[in-house]
């Protein structure tokens, strides 16, 4: 395995599907365009740069606090955080005429954020977002001069990771499925190559926890979609195979890995790329169909069907 294949298999199998990376892409334009908008808006307005700060941070904060379980459901809790956030601006404006009764609604508001958690990650998200809205209000001193530019740029900032997350949702469930079965298969090579090396055994075992990773990653992506919709099986027969695949590749591992101690040092490489091959025999044997190559122009529907058979 060269070098370019090694660093393929390790960015597959800590960045499954690349979902990772495209939430980063994601979260990072949706910054971008809400803080280039905020400062069309603020042009000339004394307090451009402090009030830049505001669209940065709540749109960071907003696109990183969707916690919830699928797509939509993401989604739908950015929505309902532009309401949320308007809300509350109004709220620290109108009350920062009295230090009292703004002493009061801070400690309420930070109160409200922590206990709202137990209602789930949507209730955790709008209330934490709700507390740094009400935070830079008083921060900046929004009077009621600039209430309305104020709650446009925040509006705007949230209004950005939810153009985004809309985005997310166009994602093709089946190209999805044929990356994360592609850099299972990579994932799987990169352990039995690393089996060859009985010295690394804490290497090996990295790799190994690397495929678990590729695999949950697939039970992710059956959680966001119908599995019998998408391919000629569903979720249970997939979640088989998955394991098949799992259980093959450390039974494999575990024989390279018994032949590189049983051989003597003189002749390791040869008894090593025997137990290699037969590991690499035995976890076919157990999926041929599972981990097809992946060539690059395949179509993703036929490419799936002959994985799964």
């Amino acid at each position: 395995m060269d070098a370019r294949t090694r660093i393929a298999a390790l960015v597959a199998a800590r960045d499954p599907a690349h979902t990772r990376f495209l939430l980063a892409l994601a979260v990072s334009a949706g910054v971008g365009a809400s803080v280039l908008t905020a400062s069309l808006l603020l042009r000339g307005h004394p307090a451009q740069t402090s009030f830049l700060a505001v669209p940065l941070f709540l749109s960071a904060i907003a696109g990183s606090m969707a916690q919830d379980r699928t797509a939509i459901a993401r989604f739908t809790t950015t929505v309902l955080m532009i309401p949320s956030v308007v809300i509350i601006v109004l709220v620290a404006v109108t009350l920062s005429q009295s230090r009292i009764a703004v002493t009061i609604a801070f400690i309420l508001v930070v109160g409200a954020a922590v206990w709202v958690r137990r209602f789930g990650p949507r209730a955790g998200a709008i209330g934490s977002l709700c507390f740094m809205g009400f935070f830079f209000t008083l921060i900046m001193q929004v009077t009621a001069k600039d209430l309305l530019l104020f709650c446009t740029i925040s509006a705007i900032a949230i209004a950005a990771q939810a153009l985004m997350r809309a985005i997310l949702l166009l994602k093709r469930p089946r190209r999805e499925l044929t990356v994360l079965l592609r850099e299972l298969r990579v994932a799987s090579a990169s352990a039995i190559h690393g089996s060859r090396h009985p010295q690394r055994a804490k290497n090996r075992r990295a790799e190994l926890a690397r495929i678990d990773e590729v695999a949950r990653s697939i039970s992710a992506w059956q959680q966001n979609v119908r599995t019998d919709h998408e391919i000629g099986c569903d979720e249970h027969t997939l979640d088989a195979l998955v394991l098949e695949a799992r259980v093959s590749t450390e039974e494999a591992c575990a024989a390279i890995a018994r032949a590189g101690h049983a051989a003597p040092s003189d002749s390791a490489d040869a008894h090593g790329d025997q137990g290699q091959n037969q590991g690499q025999q035995h976890q076919h044997h157990a999926l041929p169909h599972l981990l097809p190559e992946v060539k690059p122009h395949s179509d993703p529907q036929q490419l799936l069907r002959h994985a799964i058979g």
